[in-house]
């Protein structure tokens, strides 16, 4: 009986041996016993070969919303304007720097904001129509990682005549609904041409109380406020006293004297009678609206007091 040799006698062994060394031909053993391919040899015994996938899309990714949202890409405005009767006015809480006041845009609008954003980091981007009528509305949710935000949108849109007067608003609001900040630019929609685009020359709070100071306690039935306001409109000041309910606990209009040539601020001071039969927190708000379109409020400045009998 004839009996089957092995494929690798020694004598085979040791020729393929010297061949490989050699550099002549591949290592023949090799080549029939290893199933690993060249690029996971040259991986660590820890690695598989197993392609590295690229990282799921987040949610966000996946949301389609015009609003875009940016990492802060300015210093927080912490400086504040020159002295004026030793008063120093702090920056907005809202600041709307791109489109200037009186830009003329073409469609599509493209907004960049500064916000310091109110409760869960919601903001509202409003464009108002020469007739009171809203073109925009937008809601947007931004990071508060460091108690300001920037941000851009860009919204396309259509208006019927071949120029439009409108308001541009940014509003803030607490986790009661109630306005905290609104900042507002003047646009000029056009229908054709090129976007001419003004810089934004103000930055300041709008209105600056000085008397109530912030979060204190008042007695007697009367707030007695003092502050200083850059008017925006030919409108009155609307001075409220909000609960958290939205109830007006009271309001009155004050009528603001001419601004001083050369300064940017005119004080006022008014008393503001109110009736409550226990402590009341509230929101005293003041706030200016659209001379041409009313209930539009174009600015408007707040802080949160609390009301004793």
């Amino acid at each position: 009986m004839l009996r089957t040799r092995s494929l690798y006698t020694p004598a085979v062994m040791l020729l393929a041996a010297l061949l490989t060394l050699t550099g002549c031909v591949a290592n023949p053993i090799a080549s029939l016993t290893s199933s690993t391919s060249t690029a996971d040899a040259n991986l660590p015994a820890s690695q598989t070969a197993t392609p590295t996938l690229p990282p799921a899309p987040t949610t966000a990714a996946l949301q389609q919303t015009p609003i875009v949202i940016l990492q802060p890409t300015m210093p927080v405005p912490t400086e504040l304007a020159d002295d004026f009767n030793d008063q120093n006015f702090p920056a907005a809480q809202l600041i709307i720097y791109s489109p200037g006041p009186n830009s003329r845009v073409s469609s599509p609008l493209s907004v960049s904001a500064y916000a310091k954003p109110g409760d869960q980091g919601k903001v509202t981007l409003q464009l108002w129509g020469e007739d009171g009528r809203l073109i925009i509305n937008q809601l947007s949710k931004l990071s508060q990682d460091s108690g300001w935000a920037t941000f851009a949108s860009e919204f396309p849109f259509e208006i019927n005549s071949g120029g439009e007067s409108t308001e541009l608003t940014l509003t803030s609001f607490d986790s009661d609904g109630r306005k905290i900040a609104v900042s507002s630019v003047p646009l000029i929609l056009m229908q054709v041409g090129d976007s001419e685009i003004e810089s934004s020359s103000f930055g300041k709070q709008t209105f600056v109380i000085t008397t109530p100071k912030l979060l204190s306690s008042i007695k007697g039935g009367v707030v007695h406020l003092q502050g200083y306001a850059h008017s925006v409109s030919s409108a009155p000041l609307i001075v409220e006293l909000i609960k958290a309910n939205g109830g007006i606990v009271a309001s009155k209009q004050v009528t603001l004297k001419a601004t001083p040539t050369g300064e940017d601020y005119v004080a006022f001071k008014t008393d503001l009678s109110y009736s409550v039969d226990k402590a009341t927190d509230v929101r005293l708000s003041i706030r200016q609206m659209n001379d041409k379109t009313p209930l539009v409020d174009l600015a408007l400045s707040s802080q949160l007091n609390t009301l004793l009998p």
